[in-house]
């Protein structure tokens, strides 16, 4: 029996698949890349990983790379997980804004106190910048692989309302974030604490700690909501969450894996986004709804949080981070807001 031949197209995509399998060699084989992070495998951000971030990953490598993630920090905290990435233990990690700016202390920029008024200054943020902060951490030895959003922090307390100057003076803060922190709580009066995002429960519960910023989703997942009492709701600082790969290890992966790969992240980072900043609302509202009060600070208390801590742009920059990074993003959410008002007139029009 004589073979039939196969159709012209067919044919030539058998020919070029097998000689692309050829010429690539080892170097499209499978792997699993192991990841860690502190979130709880079943705490939102962790979903949105698991649901849209793996699939995205997985996908874009004709389902050639896989991932074995490690939950709930049973691989350390982030300053372990950085350690195990640069002697490449970990391929991975989704590391909080304190371990992002561990990683990247240029990303420290970002936590600065009421830089951020909303969600759409972050979103014009990330647009303008992901490619600028990606070259930091690639300068540390780190591949940005994701940025995402840990939220706006909230202030939570166990003890007393938190509204003015003279309340966060009398508080027992806890401090985890980095030296940023530290000065914002000085600012304010505060004598910070020292203790890890991990020592937080039992802080609280033992009275060493009173008080601590965090996003609404985090107080619901750790369950630290049993011990709260007060929150408010005042937009202190945004923090980042990212997703950072070992770069050797992603400069390792064939060029149509990268392609592929960057080629689907904002479609990726857009949903993850949606549900993230929706379960922060959720999870504000359960904890209101739980027995939480309102603590909200009054127009000339927030201006009087705003001018005391405005010292601190001008503290780190050059130290932290580029002074001509600070001043880049403020001159972008400046020109955003100013075009959000409506201020600028429409030139086009006759």
């Amino acid at each position: 029996m004589v073979a039939r031949p196969l159709p012209r197209i067919a044919a030539l995509t058998a020919l070029c698949f097998g000689a692309c399998l050829f010429l690539a060699g080892p170097a499209f084989a499978s792997r699993t890349w192991k990841m860690a992070t502190l979130a709880p495998k079943e705490m939102g951000w962790s979903r949105q990983v698991r649901e849209i971030v793996l699939p995205w990953v997985e996908t874009a490598t004709g389902n050639n790379l896989k991932w074995k993630v490690y939950w709930g920090g049973v691989m350390g905290n982030d300053e372990d997980y950085i350690k195990k990435l640069r002697i490449r233990q970990l391929d991975g990690a989704g590391l909080s804004a304190a371990g992002a700016n561990m990683a990247c202390p240029e990303m420290s920029v970002l936590g600065l106190p009421f830089l951020f008024e909303s969600y759409e200054d972050v979103d014009l943020i990330r647009d303008g910048f992901f490619d600028t902060f990606d070259g930091y951490f690639q300068n540390q030895g780190f591949k940005l692989l994701l940025w995402v959003d840990q939220g706006f922090d909230e202030t939570y307390s166990a003890r007393r309302t938190l509204r003015t100057i003279e309340d966060f003076s009398r508080a027992k803060f806890q401090n985890w974030y980095g030296p940023m922190e530290t000065a914002t709580l000085r600012a304010l009066g505060v004598s910070p604490i020292s203790m890890n995002v991990m020592e937080g429960h039992s802080g609280y519960k033992t009275g060493v700690i009173d008080a601590s910023f965090a996003p609404a989703l985090y107080m619901v997942g750790s369950q630290l909501y049993t011990v709260l009492r007060y929150v408010n709701p005042m937009k202190i600082r945004y923090s980042p969450g990212v997703i950072v790969l070992n770069l050797e290890n992603w400069n390792s992966l064939p060029q149509t894996w990268r392609t592929n790969i960057s080629a689907g992240r904002d479609d990726v980072t857009r949903p993850f986004l949606e549900a993230n900043r929706r379960d922060n609302q959720r999870s504000l509202e359960a904890m209101l709804h739980y027995g939480l009060k309102l603590s909200q600070s009054s127009p000339d208390d927030l201006a009087e949080f705003a001018r005391r801590t405005l010292p601190i742009y001008e503290q780190f920059a050059g130290v932290l981070y580029p002074k001509e990074l600070l001043e880049e993003i403020k001159e972008a959410l400046e020109a955003f807001r100013v075009r959000q008002a409506g201020d600028i007139p429409d030139i086009s029009a006759p």
